[in-house]
Formats: structure tokens, sequence, C-alpha cells
């Protein structure tokens, strides 16, 4: 969007030092252009007698504040005299109080939420002193609304509690630093910017996220600053520039854009020990509506300020962004009106200088580089410059500049990045390593100056964690510097810039000192020396990927070795089970065979054989004819006189070994009978070289004894045959 950035200045404990801050701001002011206003937190007033000198100047008008300066009230007891209102007033010409607590909303729809003093430790508070009534009256409004996705600046003189977790730690000893108040109401107003001051100390936390990833929809990231005082003697910071453009009039996926050092909330933790908890709700009725001062800041001349409730944080500005809080949906890149020699699908791009191809980005080899090193990154698609590219192209920027700033560091290089969004239709981002044995950043920095300043240009610096979409909108010409430290120079093109500025300066004397390299087009190579030097340049990206093949390898074959432990374990339980089952087993096969008169036990079925049937007629017929016939006399028994063949068959069949006879499987059909598991047995059975399969039936013959006993059988016949035939 072409929203204008403001630019805003935050300060520490002034303590009474208010010209020596005005100084401080004069001369930034004069070096990088009109700030649009300055944010005090913590103590603006001193206790000694130059300081009440001091502020009657400003008090009487003999001198004036350059910059409108919005403090916050008293943080002890001393300095309560100064501000005759809780709900804020105009202490001098261009130096406001803001008030106990409340919300104030510029013209532009800044939202600034400010909180005055310390806790209150006993009731009733002090007046310098805020109290958890004053808390809930600033936040249920908020968040009452279902529209309210937070604050863009949060001010509080005390820090929060537990900030420094999950980030980098403070230098103070953070044991009696913060109080939970303030941690639980940055947690419910997701404020961008949170300052805070008291503690004397420069602490600028890393970014933290306001949602759980995957859990929730994704939320604009937080920064806690603290700042020291006033012309410390440590030399410390006590001054904080920064672009912002507010909430409102942002764009949804620009809103919520990650940045790649972003942390967990620190507050989720801590609050989870004590939250502050909601009064009655005649307390908040009882309560009333803070009021405060209002002012235009998009006009240099000041106007006349009026009282406003703090319901709804003043005047708002409805813009069409508002509808809807989703994130827009990138479009496809636009398509060149002609020959591009940069997109990565144009016939025209040189393919034998790319060195390595993204998702969305590549890098390649510079033509008539200024060193063998000198590289371009440029996206794949057709972005004119950084501001165009969509979020997903930028985050991927982002990692190749951070590992071309590994590489060159590991070789002991500075990488100098810059970008001339003028008269160019495709971004080409020049890296450029620079020996640290040639100058330090600061000589880079200072050539750059000078020689912008040489042609009648101011470079500004760009305050850190600010993002370039800010300051330039898209089609917006500008040229751009990024060092090795991470500042950031900027310049917004107007007319006749010089289109080889950033080769001329690092060529020159005070750099590199290679000053017939400034135009490319004296430092053109043939084709072959290209392809060589392309095919010399080191894979970015190969330690990192050893590291993770090494982390891999670690973790595969820590899995393994976990898992064939396991597995051990479970083989090992296993055996010794099967060990106790068959000591079970032995047992009860020994207390069975002491029982007397278990032998005689038979298993029903066994030895039951069907009754064969005889020819003639049966009994029944046979005793009705005996009925009909007469008595016939006495009949001499006779001897029936048998086919020794039949007789033989017969002899076979009763001697065959059954399963239920063979001593073998007779006693594992007694622990049938007695109620031990089948399966049991089978498997006892199975271990002796047994077929468990007899167990179901008993009255089958033994496979392996059955063939014997006929041979047997068959050998005792046929010698009785033959003893009978001699």
């Amino acid at each position: 969007m072409g929203e204008k950035p403001l630019r805003v200045l935050a300060c520490g404990d002034v303590e009474g030092k208010i010209t020596a801050l005005f100084n401080r701001v004069n001369t930034i002011q004069k070096k990088s252009g009109q700030f649009d206003l300055l944010l005090c937190v913590g103590e603006f007033f001193g206790t000694s007698p130059e300081a009440e000198t001091e502020w009657e100047a400003y008090k009487s008008g003999a001198k004036k504040a350059p910059i409108h300066t919005y403090v916050l009230g008293a943080a002890s007891q001393e300095n309560v005299k100064y501000f005759s209102s809780s709900d804020g007033c105009e202490l001098a010409e261009n130096i406001i109080y803001l008030g106990r607590r409340g919300i104030f909303t510029g013209a532009s729809g800044l939202q600034i939420a400010y909180v005055s003093g310390r806790e209150a430790q006993h009731e009733p508070a002090p007046a310098h002193c805020f109290t958890a009534k004053d808390l809930i009256a600033l936040v249920t409004p908020l968040v009452s609304n279902s529209k309210f996705k937070g604050v863009d600046i949060l001010l509080t003189s005390q820090w929060p509690r537990g900030v420094w977790q999950f980030g980098n730690n403070p230098e103070i000893d953070t044991k009696f630093c913060g109080v939970s108040s303030i941690a639980n109401l940055a947690e419910k107003l997701k404020p961008r910017y949170h300052f805070a001051a008291l503690e004397g100390v420069h602490y600028e936390r890393l970014p933290y996220r306001n949602h759980l990833v995957l859990q929730e929809n994704a939320q604009h990231v937080s920064r806690f600053i603290a700042l020291a005082t006033v012309n410390n003697a440590a030399k410390k910071k006590y001054l904080y520039a920064f672009n912002i453009v507010p909430m409102k009039n942002m764009d949804a996926a620009e809103l919520v854009k990650q940045p790649q050092d972003v942390t967990e909330n620190p507050y989720r933790k801590s609050l989870k020990e004590g939250k502050m908890e909601k009064p009655p709700p005649s307390v908040l009725d009882e309560e009333e509506p803070a009021s405060q001062f209002f002012f235009d800041l998009g006009q240099k001349k000041q106007q006349h300020h009026r009282h406003q409730h703090n319901q709804g944080g003043g005047r708002k500005r409805h813009s069409e962004d508002d509808r809807s809080g989703q994130p827009r949906q990138h479009r496809k890149p636009p398509q060149p009106t002609g020959p591009c020699w940069f997109c990565l699908a144009s016939p025209e791009v040189e393919k034998h200088l790319v060195i390595s191809i993204g998702t969305h980005c590549y890098m390649a080899m510079a033509k008539g580089f200024l060193t063998p090193d000198h590289v371009l990154l440029l996206p794949i698609g057709h972005y004119q410059s950084v501001v165009d590219m969509p979020s997903d192209a930028v985050d991927e920027l982002e990692k190749y500049k951070s590992a071309v700033r590994k590489f060159h560091k590991s070789r002991g290089q500075r990488c100098v990045l810059f970008e001339r969004n003028y008269r160019s239709q495709h971004l080409q981002l020049q890296v450029v390593p620079v020996p640290m044995e040639k100058c330090s950043t600061e000589d880079i920095k200072e050539a750059f100056v000078v020689q912008a300043q040489e042609q009648q240009m101011e470079l500004m610096e760009i305050p850190e964690h600010t993002d370039l979409k800010q300051i330039a909108p898209p089609g917006t010409p500008y040229f751009y510097v990024e060092l090795d430290t991470g500042e950031k120079l900027f310049y917004r093109i107007k007319k006749n810039f010089p289109l080889q500025f950033g080769r001329e300066v690092l060529a020159s004397e005070a750099v590199m000192n290679i000053p017939t390299q400034s135009d490319w087009r004296d430092c053109k190579s043939s084709k072959e020396e290209e392809e060589a030097l392309a095919k010399k340049v080191p894979a970015i990206q190969q330690r990192r990927i050893v590291a993770f093949l090494n982390q891999f390898i670690v973790h595969t074959v820590r899995f393994l070795n976990r898992f064939s432990s396991v597995c051990e374990e479970k083989l090992s339980t296993i055996s010794l089970r099967i060990q106790q089952i068959e000591t079970t087993l032995s047992i009860l096969e020994a207390k069975l065979s002491s029982i007397p008169g278990l032998e005689d036990v038979t298993v029903d079925g066994v030895g039951q054989r069907p009754s064969t049937e005889t020819n003639g007629p049966s009994v029944g017929s046979s005793s009705a004819a005996a009925s009909t016939l007469p008595p016939s006399p006495p009949e001499v028994p006779t001897q029936v006189q048998e086919d020794p063949q039949e007789q033989k068959k017969e002899a076979v069949a009763d001697n065959v070994m059954t399963v239920a006879k063979d001593p073998r499987y007779a006693r594992y059909l007694k622990m049938v009978q007695v109620g031990v598991p089948v399966m049991a047995i089978k498997n006892k059975m199975i271990l002796e070289g047994l077929d468990p399969n007899l167990l179901d039936s008993p009255d089958a013959p033994v496979p392996d004894s059955a063939k014997k006993m006929t041979e047997e059988k068959d050998d005792d016949s046929s010698g009785s045959e033959s003893s009978f035939s001699d």
C-alpha cells in the first residue's frame, strides 16, 4: 500500500536532562530528517535543583521542544508535583503529558496504549502508582471488540515480568526485575512495539509471536525495547528510532509477516502462575474514562487540542482492509513487457552464470564482477524490486542472504548488499564481498554517505527491524544498502541517479581501491572464463547439508540401537515366560504321575469301536419266526470253522497301536482330562517331537507304530503257521 510511515523516536528516563535530550534529537533530525513525534518512558523530570531550573525554561516558553513530545506520569512521589492532573495535560509547548492510563490515537490511525508510574503495593494507591483497576479499565474496552488485533505501541515505565523468557537475556539481575501485571497487559494488548525504562539499561528483546503455531491463525509479532537513562555514563542506548505504518492501514499479509529470529511468546508460561482477576461489573461501571490530547501529526503547525474519551481510542478512519482479517493470496508475478535478461524462464538469460536455484529465487555470478565472488540474488519471477515480491519469496531471499553472509564471514570477508530500483525492470540484489583487512564496516558506511553527499544525495539510516516496504511503497524508485552488521542505508531517488553508484563506492580508494572496475562493462569476461568461475564457486549450503546428514545418521543410529534393545528385551521376556511354562508343565506332569490309580482312567470314546453288523435276520425277526414255528429238538453245538484270513485281519485290528494306547500320548490325554490348557499341552508335544494333532483323535492309529505292529503280527502269524505245518 502507499501509506506513508510515521517516523518515531522513543526515549528512556530523561531525569530532568531535557536540553541534552533535545540537542541529541536536533542532531538526529539534521542528519536523518524530521521525525513526527518523540515518546518518553520512565522518569521525565529530575529531583535536582538544576533539573528544576532547566524545566522552568521550557515551562515559561524561553525554550521550546523541537518535536511533539509525549511523556508518561511520575514514577516516584518526588515528581508528582509536576503533574497537575491525572487525565493528561500540556506541560509546556510541544510537551504533553499523556495521563495515568489510556489510549492515544493520532490522526494517522496510530494507536498508543500507555500506563504511567509503578505498580501499587497497597491500597489506597499513591499518585505515582497504578492499580489492577486501572489496567482492567484500559484492557476491557479494547479486547471486548471482536475486531481487535492489538495496539501499535505500548508505553510503560516498568518492565513486564519474564519478558526475557525464550529470548536473549538482559544485562541486569532479573530476579527482581519487572512486574506480572505489565506482562499480563502486554499479553492482552499485543503491541507491535513495547517501550519501558527505569532499569537504567538498554535491552532489545528478539521479536516474539502472538499466536500458537499450527493451532491459531498467524498474528503480528511484538518487540520489547527497554531504554537507558539520557546521557548515562556507560554510553548505553537511550534513543530508539523507527518507522511504523499504523496497524489499521496495513495489508493483513504484511502485518502477520514473521521475521527469521522470532521466538515464542514469553508471557504464556509466566501468566499461568497468576492472572489479573476481573472485578465485578460494578467496579468497571464506576470507572471514569480517561481523557487525553489529540494532535494531527500530519500538519506541521500546532493545532488546538481537544479532550476525547478513551472508549474506542479516539477517531478512527475506516479502511477497506478492515473488512477482512484474512491475508490476501499472492498474485502471479507480472509478465515482462519485453525481453528480460534476468527472468529464469527467459531465453535471454545466460544460464551458465547460474549457481543455485531455489523455489522463488536464484543466485548467479555477476557479469562484469567486482571480485570473483561477486554474485547476484534474483527472483525467479518477474519482480522489479524487493517491495514488489510476495512474502514467501522475500523469506527465501532472506535465507539466501543469511547463507551468503555466513559463507563470506568464514572466509574473512564483509558482505555488502545493495539494490537499485531505478531504470531496471527486474530485481538485482548485488552481493559484493569486501576483505576485512581492506577496511572496516564504518569505513564502508562512511564511504557511501560521503559520496552520496558529494552528489547532493542524503542517505537515511533505516532503524533496526524496520521493513523496507514501510519506507518505500511499490513503484517507488530507491537505492538501498545493507552492511554486514545489519545497518541499512536508504535513499529515495528523485532524478538523475548515477546507475553505477554502488559499484563506484565499493571500487573507490576508501574501500577496495579498484577504481577501474567501477563500470561492469569494463570488466566483461569471455563465456569460457565465466563458466570456469561459476564451477569454482562452492556450494553455500554444503556445511548445512553435511550437518543435516550427520544429524540424520546420528538420529537413525540412535533409533535403530533403541529399537534393537527393545526387541532384545521383549524376546528375553518371552523366552523367560516360555521357560516358566515348561517348568510349570514339568511340575504338573510329575504331580499327575504321583496320583495312584490315574493309569486306569479312560478317555471317553477311547477303545470303543462301532458294533459290526451280521448277515441274516435281525433278533426281532428271529423271535417272531420262533414264535410261529414249532419247537425244534435240541441242537448239538457245532464248531463253526472261520476263514483264516478273516481271523488274521481281526487280530491285526485288535493289536493296532492307537493314540490312547501309546504311552507317549496317553499322559497328554490325561492332562486334557484334568483341565490343563490344550495349547500348552500341544506346545509340550512339539518340543518332544510328537504330532499335536493326534490329541484330537485318540482312536486314530499312531503313524509310526501301526506299520511296525502289523509287521510284528505278520511275523508271529507266519511263524505259527510254519510250525503248525511242520
